[in-house]
Formats: C-alpha cells, structure tokens, sequence
C-alpha cells in the first residue's frame, strides 16, 4: 500500500511530499523503481543515490531480500 500526504503552509513555502510505503512487496518495488531511474539519469544527483542506500540499508537490516531489477 503506498500513502501520499501533502503539506503546503502557504505559497511561500516549499511544498512537502509524504510517500509511506507499506509492505514488504511494495518497499522492493519502490527499491527498484529507483534503481532502474538512477542506471538511466544519473543526472539526479546525490540526494537520489543517497535515497536509494538509505533503503539499501532498510532492506538489509530488516532481512528483506532485494528483487533485482
């Protein structure tokens, strides 16, 4: 299941984008989604690259295997 809650105080802000994942199937396919993005643009920059070892790092530590893209 994925949740998306948006977050706008008033049009000077930046807007704010919340993406919950929930679930294991839903968390590998985010995973890689992702990595197929970043093989393609790498452009995106670092913040992109550091996402996708910080959910490198979720899989890992909660034992989920990493579905290959």
């Amino acid at each position: 299941m994925i949740h998306v809650k948006t977050q706008v105080a008033d049009l000077n802000d930046n807007p704010v984008l919340h993406i919950s994942l929930v679930g294991t199937a839903d968390i590998q396919k985010f995973r890689s989604v992702l990595g197929r993005a970043l093989n393609c643009a790498p452009e995106f920059g670092a913040d992109w690259f550091t996402l996708a070892d910080k959910v490198d790092q979720f899989l890992a530590v909660h034992g989920v295997p990493v579905v290959s893209s």
